[in-house]
């Protein structure tokens, strides 16, 4: 994996694309977009295979919890991608994107 750095514009960078995965819902654009502006390279992740070699991962979130973890399930996504979480590969999870990293949901 490469290595980080501070861009010349103070941006964070990391050198390598940055997966974004697209589990059939969540704010896909947006992240792209944003990502992109910083001038992010990036691969829009639907399979397992495409994970791999990702300097990071980012999991954007909208939905429900229920809805993500088996949109993950069934695109064979959720366990390479707690792997990749766990072997220490920079992973953003937003909203619902991060609450997948626990192993149960609890209404408060």
């Amino acid at each position: 994996m490469g290595t980080t750095s501070i861009g010349e514009r103070g941006y964070f960078s990391l050198s390598g694309a940055i997966g974004v995965i697209d589990y059939g819902a969540g704010n896909l654009r947006s992240v792209c977009n944003a990502l992109r502006y910083i001038g992010a390279e990036i691969i829009i992740v639907r399979t397992p295979d495409q994970l791999k070699g990702l300097a990071g991962v980012v999991l954007p979130g909208v939905g429900a919890f229920d809805d993500c973890i088996n949109g993950l399930s069934k695109q064979g996504l959720l366990d390479p991608l707690r792997g990749m979480i766990s072997d220490g590969v920079p992973f953003l999870g937003i909203c619902i994107g991060y609450q997948i990293l626990f192993v149960t949901k609890r209404r408060v």
